[in-house]
Parts: structure tokens; C-alpha cells; sequence
């Protein structure tokens, strides 16, 4: 599996499960049969034979096991500090942020437990700070599309929402068959005839059952409707995402494992039920093809000029009048504008908490000018220390003793970086503290640490077996860990 000429070997040749592409190449100066075996290559096939889903997984789990397994313990070995230290790089076209030596970026959210592998030095805890669904907010911002915006100001579930836009259900029917289950099977039994009392014989529900092919809502059917009702919820939130991510239909059919047809279906139904998002994603593909750039919140410009000079001069324009660059490019300056904006906010908290104010209000980055007039920034008030960036969410370090008051300071300092009110939406970030990375303790259990009164380490000993049973057995599917194509740039 490792050896891409066996593969190609197996693949291409004795099993003939993928076909070779015709590509020009510049030595021959024509098209050539090209066999590939790279992850692309193999997302764009892996509904074909149900060995390539297990390559991707098997590529995966090694990247893994050698990025993180093996190459970290090994960096924290060999440091002098006992702690790994990655880099970081702003020159990335949408503006986020990569990381690298370790990519501690790329820790994925499907398997946590790598994340377990981070604690904090002794006396302090690690704090975890993230904007809250931060792109669908700047969707909404940019799009002013009335659906998404209703959803935060009423507190709605946001692709539950989306998903009855989309599909013309009605929100809170949705959500009272799909959340039908209690804790016992009594309060289940109550919840479904409550429910069943509520929407029985209405028109509300009667489309649904019409969507979902069932005809009666009953104790025996409702958890098979709720079953299908979660599946267009997951078919919904992959196409939102996939939308901001400017994701093509073939993108979306991978992503989904379902037709092709069936995903631009997703797509037209998402753009067709969201007019105002429709209305600004042609605006913004306008501006792209009249001025070959757009920019962020903050001004941040993305040039498309010689990319679509270049497509217009080729001939396949002159041949079709089309071109794939010129889509590509108006799928990226939709994507930039969501992805950027999102990007500058997090850069913009982290400098925030990072740099200290001037009495006038505005920041002071001038280190000699900080230290001569005694200036304290955030972190220096409250001895903590910024560890990490993971995209959307901030890592820091604080004593043990630090009063939640102060962790929700430096949320409000995220949250109103970018003030946003007058635009519809607000944002919100969400406060997880543990002594350890992905862990997640109440005030009162930390204040226990603090005073000796609960041992974390005998709650992390159970997480992890617990996390191992979940993650690794009963809730394993695979494609966890497949080798999967990576976000455009």
C-alpha cells in the first residue's frame, strides 16, 4: 500500500478498478495515460471499489501515527523545554493562518484523544476559547439573508433551520420528532404521545412524513422518521460548510458518498431556499469577473486578474466560451470573503489579548514604548500565556486560581473584536477549562483541583478508556482517519 507502483500495479492494471486519465504532457507534446494513486485520485473513486476507502483510511492512520504517535514524543523529548514548538505562517492565500513543525492543525476532531496528549505545566489549566459557528455568521453578515439571521436572534438551531428553509418544514415539528428521545423509555413514551397529540392530523406534519416516505407518525415509526430527518439535517450542514468552502458538486458527491445529480441538487436547493445568500454569491462573482479581486472585512484584497487573463487567452475559451478557472475563481472569492474575514477576526483577538491599551483606548505594539511607560496587557495582568491558534479557536495557559470572570473577558474580547450588532448578528465564543486539551471541567470542579479536593488525573484515566471504547469500537466507522482531500489551499 505504501509503494505507489504496486498500487498503481493492483489498481490500474491487474484489477482495472480505476481508468488511467488522459493528460498532455510537455515532454511527449500530447496527451498521455496518467496513473495516479494520490489521495485526489483516489477520493474521486473511491465509490468504485471498497478497498480505496480502506487505502485512504490506512494512509490516514499512518500520517497519524507518524506526525503525532512517534515524531511528537519525540520532539518533547529532544527540546530543552520538554514542550513542542510549532511554527506558524501567514502567507496563505485565504488568510488563514497554516502550522507546521508539528501541525498541531491538522489534530483531527473526529479522533480526540490526540488532543489528551497536551497538558498543562504544573499549577495552571488550559483555557479554550472558539467563535461559535464563526463562518455561517459571516454568511449571514455579508449575505443578510433573513433565515440565518432569525436563527441567532431567536437561538434556533442553525441547520436544523437551514434544513426547513431548504425543504419547506416547519422548524419546530422538525425538532420535536428529531429530538423525540429522553433520558428513560417512560419520559420517551410521554415525550412521542405529547408529540404525536401536538402534530397529529396537521399539515406540518403531514409534510414531513411526505419527505421522509412514511405515512403515519407513531411510536413504532418515530424513530426511523427522526433517523431520516438527522440524515437531511447532515446532508444540509455538509452542503452549508461545503457552500462556504466553495465546494463543487463533484466535492460534495465525495463528501456525501452520494450522485452527483443528487449533490447539485443540495446545492440549488440550499441557493434557491437562501435568496439572499443567492443574490450576494452572484454579486460577489460579478465583482470577480469585473474587477478581478475582492476583499475581507478588513480590507484584505484576494487578485484573480491573471488567472482569468490567462483562462480567457486559452482555447478551450475561444473553443467553448468556458473555461474551469474562471468558475474556480468566483467559487474562491465567495469562499475568501467568508474564510478571510473569519481568519482576520481570530488574528485581530489574538493581537487584543496579546498587546496592551494606551490610556487613549488604542493598542500599544511598540515593545521599547509598552516597557518604558509600564503598559500591562491582558495576559501579562493575569500571568497567562497564548499557546496555540487552531483556526477558529484560541489555546492558552492561566494559573490554576483564575476566577471564570477573567476566561470571560477574554471571550468578550474575541466575541467584539469586530463589532457586528448593526449588521444583524453578534458572536459568540464558547469557554472550555481543563488541565488538559479537549477535557472540559465546571468552575466548581476546577476550584476542587485547585484546592486538592479532586485528583484530574484519575478523570482523565477514565475519559481516555471511555474515548478508546467510543471512538475505536462501538462508534468506528470508517473513513475516521481516511487520507481525505484537504481544504483548497
Amino acid at each position: 500500500i505504501k509503494s505507489p507502483k504496486q498500487l498503481i500495479q493492483k489498481l490500474y492494471v491487474e484489477h482495472k478498478i480505476i481508468d488511467p486519465v488522459m493528460e498532455w504532457d510537455s515532454k511527449e507534446r500530447k496527451k498521455v495515460p496518467k496513473y495516479k494513486t494520490d489521495k485526489k485520485t483516489l477520493n474521486w473513486n473511491k465509490q468504485k471499489h471498497p478497498v480505496i476507502p480502506y487505502i485512504l483510511e490506512y494512509r490516514g492512520l499512518s500520517k497519524l501515527i507518524d506526525a503525532f504517535c512517534v515524531s511528537l514524543a519525540e520532539e518533547s523529548r529532544t527540546s530543552l523545554d520538554g514542550k513542542v514548538h510549532p511554527s506558524y505562517n501567514q502567507m496563505v492565500r485565504t488568510g488563514r493562518m497554516s502550522c507546521s513543525n508539528p501541525n498541531l492543525q491538522q489534530v483531527p476532531s473526529a479522533f480526540s484523544l490526540i488532543r489528551y496528549a497536551f497538558q498543562a505545566s504544573k499549577g495552571n489549566t488550559l483555557v479554550s476559547c472558539d467563535f461559535s459557528q464563526q463562518e455561517i455568521r459571516w454568511l449571514a453578515i455579508y449575505s443578510q439573508e433573513k433565515a440565518l439571521i432569525d436563527a441567532y436572534a431567536k437561538g434556533l438551531d442553525m441547520h436544523s433551520n437551514i434544513t426547513c428553509t431548504i425543504n419547506h418544514l416547519n422548524y419546530e415539528c422538525f425538532e420535536d420528532i428529531r429530538n423525540f428521545e429522553r433520558e428513560t423509555e417512560e419520559e420517551t413514551y410521554s415525550n412521542v404521545e405529547t408529540i404525536i397529540s401536538k402534530w397529529g392530523g396537521k399539515q406540518e406534519l403531514i409534510t414531513i412524513l411526505d419527505k421522509v416516505g412514511q405515512q403515519e407518525l407513531t411510536h413504532d415509526s418515530i424513530k426511523s422518521i427522526a433517523k431520516e430527518l438527522d440524515l437531511k439535517r447532515k446532508k444540509a450542514k455538509t452542503t452549508t460548510f461545503g457552500t462556504v468552502y466553495g465546494i463543487s458538486e463533484m466535492g460534495l458527491s465525495d463528501q456525501l458518498l452520494i450522485p452527483k445529480k443528487e449533490a447539485k441538487e443540495l446545492i440549488d436547493n440550499f441557493k434557491s431556499g437562501l435568496p439572499s445568500y443567492l443574490r450576494w454569491e452572484k454579486g460577489v462573482h460579478d465583482q470577480v469577473l469585473r474587477e478581478g479581486c475582492v476583499e475581507t472585512v478588513l480590507g484584505r484584497k484576494r487578485r484573480f486578474g491573471q488567472i482569468l487573463k490567462d483562462a480567457y487567452s486559452s482555447d478551450l475559451y475561444r473553443r467553448t466560451g468556458r473555461h474551469y478557472n474562471i468558475e474556480s475563481c468566483k467559487r474562491k472569492g465567495s469562499n475568501y470573503i467568508i474564510q478571510g474575514s473569519s481568519a482576520e477576526q481570530t488574528k485581530l483577538a489574538m493581537v487584543n489579548i496579546f498587546y496592551p491599551k494606551r490610556p487613549d483606548g488604542s493598542l500599544c505594539t511598540d515593545r521599547i514604548e509598552w516597557e518604558r511607560e509600564g503598559y500591562t496587557s491582558y495576559l501579562e495582568k493575569h500571568n497567562a500565556k497564548l499557546l496555540l491558534q487552531v483556526h477558529d479557536e484560541l489555546l492558552a495557559s492561566f494559573p490554576e486560581d483564575t476566577s471564570y470572570s477573567v476566561l470571560e473577558e477574554m471571550a468578550d474580547i474575541m466575541k467584539n473584536v469586530i463589532p457586528t450588532a448593526h449588521l444583524g448578528v453578534v458572536f459568540e465564543s464558547d469557554i472550555e477549562v481543563s488541565p488538559y486539551w479537549g477535557g472540559k471541567f465546571s468552575q466548581e470542579e476546577i476550584k476542587k483541583i485547585t484546592t486538592g479536593e479532586l485528583d484530574w488525573h484519575l478523570r482523565f484515566k477514565q475519559e481516555v478508556e471511555e474515548r478508546m471504547q467510543k471512538e475505536l469500537g462501538y462508534e468506528y466507522k470508517l473513513g475516521i482517519f481516511a487520507d481525505s482531500e484537504e481544504e483548497e489551499e
